[in-house]
């Protein structure tokens, strides 16, 4: 209701929450673009929000340019961004290198929230996030459409 345009969602549950997915649709119908972690359990299993229909659902990953093996995976998960090893910040104040879907999240709404200042409406950035991904293994089978490529869905 306010105007956010890009909502980065590390977190989940195995629970299906209506609430939630109201939350994701209400978003969504207020142009906002949504982007949520698939999970760490390494399995097919549906994590939410990232299952909701409104979410971008992002994969893990690794340093080999594969799916990492505590992602998530499944045709339900729409794109991968790296997730092993990412430096973070770290309570006491400090850094810590982490690993999770949680850390591959926020690159993809990094990438939404650079699509979204150039004037691109949900849609656009979705699809521009989608159909620019760079196939990778397991795309196809571990998430739809393989990791992302920002250049690529700059220029798209």
């Amino acid at each position: 209701d306010v105007g956010c345009k890009v909502i980065s969602l590390s977190l989940g549950s195995s629970i299906n929450y209506a609430t939630m997915e109201y939350a994701i649709d209400y978003a969504w119908t207020k142009g906002a673009v949504v982007v949520a972690s698939a999970g760490n359990d390494g399995v097919s299993d549906p994590h939410y929000p990232a299952y909701y229909e409104n979410c971008i659902a992002v994969a893990a990953t690794d340093e080999n340019d594969t799916l990492a093996s505590f992602s998530q995976r499944g045709e339900w998960v729409d794109v991968a961004a790296p997730g092993v090893d990412i430096l973070s910040t770290y309570l006491p104040n400090r850094y810590n290198y982490l690993s999770g879907t949680s850390m591959a999240c926020p690159f993809v709404s990094g990438l939404a929230g650079l699509l979204v200042s150039m004037g691109k409406s949900n849609t656009d950035v979705r699809a521009a996030i989608e159909s620019t991904c760079d196939p990778i293994p397991g795309t196809g089978t571990d998430f739809k459409y393989g990791r992302i490529n920002a250049a690529a869905a700059v220029a798209y």
